[in-house]
């Protein structure tokens, strides 16, 4: 069939496109707002020190990830180090380190690369989705789930940091790995069946919340494909082959160390997390998760953890909700719908991954309910498309369907330009503000050689955005107390008067050290002296700049300004 002489294969691609431009033109607005956050560029400033021919460099004083011995975790190849993994107990992201490091090296290093390459893997999800989409619905359905995604807030806030909500790098992988599985339950194929347990174990190069697809997918194998259909022992031979290729740096990384990674995860089964979860609490998770993801579908948790203001909606909430309750009322009542089978997978990986989620080896973040998100989408697409398949009237179910599509889409649009106003308005709040970064200019420019955080969440993007010329050390500790390494590093920063202290001046303050180094300072009868204050784009203080001097005494909470009030943690 044709239209205006073009294939429908080919209106499929155009139309995706298409919806890929949609994103894009949301996406690509603005791609150095909000200021970089620690964990944005914590991997990537791996990826920095590689292109730049610097040591990937670890502050093993303070740091409590640097679990990895620093001389042997790299291979040499022509010449030169090349870091296998980031080193950190339970999580680590050699993929953004490489793929950071292309970038960087092609782009120069700056936020706006960054956030580039951060858009351009969110659009590869949208193509991915498409293409898992389309092997299971017809293509306008595809299409439309494959629109529903990419006009949405939370995919458009999140894809421009997906190397901070990781989640969506997990989508990437567990997304390639859906399709390449629907294809060989489709055709039969055996290459598609190995490519799909390829992504799945290489995704844990991504993340370790990867591991809600290592338990969502097996157990959906043994409660959907028939008997008829189960592999044999030579077939699970080579898919396990194909698994551990992918996930080989995580397996000689574990064998090699005592299996850090599982005792990490097993440990916080029974014992609460540095984030103070507790994981037998597994109604009180459920139902923090549960508000979670309905955060993430109305797009609130998303514009707020990421320093901006949006309106709230309660358009995909409920869309979701009923799409769920009705496609679960279908399957069970319409044994010869033929679309059951995968409205039954999707509904139960959603189910499973809900439940995945709700245990953690840190904390219950609003990011991570995003891993069952792209499915939350295709549940409102199958819904839709069910409903309309029921419809006698098909004109009508046609009319209402372009409706709600240009429903979200109107919402879409009032969300993201509220999002992006409030961005411009004050440059990113709390710990997305760019404070950082016009501290780490100002350091650059002062050519110091010694800075000292105080507090959690400033020390990586002042190395990022000094392009690795500034690296400060980490003057806290992530747990109650102060460990003997820590105390030791104090004197010796104290003994060097040009060594400087940076500390939050609000509440984004955490796993703070300034009570410690106090103690230390009156024993040296010093004290800090406030040096310089960074301020955000409307004026409030975020961060003190201090030196060392002996005059007057040393708060160990900075002065209280007018403004704190309006700063989100």
């Amino acid at each position: 069939m044709k239209l205006l002489g073009i294939p429908a294969a080919a209106w499929e691609w155009l139309l995706l496109a298409g919806t890929c431009g949609l994103f894009l033109f949301f996406a690509a607005r603005r791609l150095s707002l909000p200021g970089p956050e620690y964990d944005e560029v914590y991997e990537a400033n791996f990826g920095v020190a590689i292109a730049r021919n610097l040591y990937p460099r670890i502050n093993a004083v303070t740091d409590p990830y640097a679990v990895v011995p620093m001389t042997d975790w790299f291979v040499k190849l022509a010449g030169r180090e090349w870091p296998l993994w980031v080193p950190q107990p339970y999580d680590w992201s050699g993929f953004v380190m490489y793929l950071t490091a292309g970038v960087f090296h092609s782009a120069g290093v700056s936020l706006r690369s960054l956030r580039a390459a951060e858009v351009a893997v969110a659009m590869a999800i949208i193509v991915l989705f498409f293409v898992f989409c389309r092997l299971w619905l017809p293509a306008p359905w595809a299409l439309a789930a494959a629109f529903l995604l990419a006009v949405n807030p939370a995919f458009v806030i999140w894809g421009r940091l997906c190397f901070w909500a990781v989640e969506m790098l997990v989508a990437f992988f567990a997304l390639a790995s859906a399709a390449c599985l629907a294809q060989w339950w489709r055709s039969k194929s055996r290459a598609a069946l190995f490519w799909g347990c390829f992504f799945l174990g290489a995704g844990v190069n991504a993340s370790i919340k990867i591991l809600a697809f290592w338990v969502a997918y097996p157990l959906l194998y043994f409660l959907f494909i028939p008997r008829e259909r189960k592999l044999q022992l030579k077939e699970f031979f080579f898919c396990g082959l194909a698994f551990a290729v992918g996930a080989a740096n995580f397996i000689i990384f574990n064998v090699s160390r005592g299996f850090p990674t599982f005792r990490f995860l097993l440990i916080h089964l029974w014992v609460p997390t540095n984030w103070g979860i507790d994981n037998l609490d597994v109604i009180g998770n459920m139902a923090v998760r549960w508000r979670q993801f309905l955060g993430v579908l109305d797009g609130q948790l998303p514009a707020f953890g990421t320093g901006g203001a949006a309106p709230r909606s309660w358009l995909l909430p409920g869309l979701f909700i009923a799409s769920f309750l009705w496609l679960a009322g279908k399957c069970a009542r319409d044994k010869r719908w033929e679309y059951r089978k995968p409205a039954a997978v999707i509904l139960a990986l959603c189910a499973v991954l809900f439940l995945c989620i709700c245990f953690t080896p840190s904390g219950l973040d609003p990011e991570h309910p995003f891993v069952l998100w792209p499915y939350a989408i295709l549940v409102i697409a199958l819904g839709f498309f069910s409903l309309f398949e029921a419809v006698n009237s098909f004109r009508f179910g046609r009319w209402l369907a372009l409706g709600c599509l240009l429903a979200a889409a109107i919402w879409s649009w009032r969300f993201d330009g509220a999002y992006f106003s409030a961005l411009k308005r004050t440059g990113g709040e709390g710990l997305w503000t760019s404070a950082p970064s016009d501290a780490a200019h100002y350091l650059e420019k002062e050519r110091a050689h010694a800075v000292v955080c105080l507090s959690w969440g400033m020390a990586e993007q002042i190395y990022f955005i000094s392009k690795g010329k500034i690296i400060p050390d980490n003057g806290f500790s992530f747990r109650g107390g102060v460990p003997p390494r820590l105390l030791a590093a104090y004197r010796g920063w104290l003994r060097d008067p040009a060594t400087l202290y940076l500390s939050w001046a609000g509440p984004q303050s955490k796993f703070d050290g300034r009570a410690a180094l106090a103690e230390e300072l009156r024993k040296e009868r010093k004290t800090l002296i406030l040096e310089k204050t960074f301020s955000d784009g409307r004026g409030v203080p975020i961060l003190f700049l201090y030196k060392t001097g002996t005059r007057g005494p040393f708060r160990e909470k900075p002065p209280k300004v007018a403004g704190y009030d309006k700063i989100r943690p």
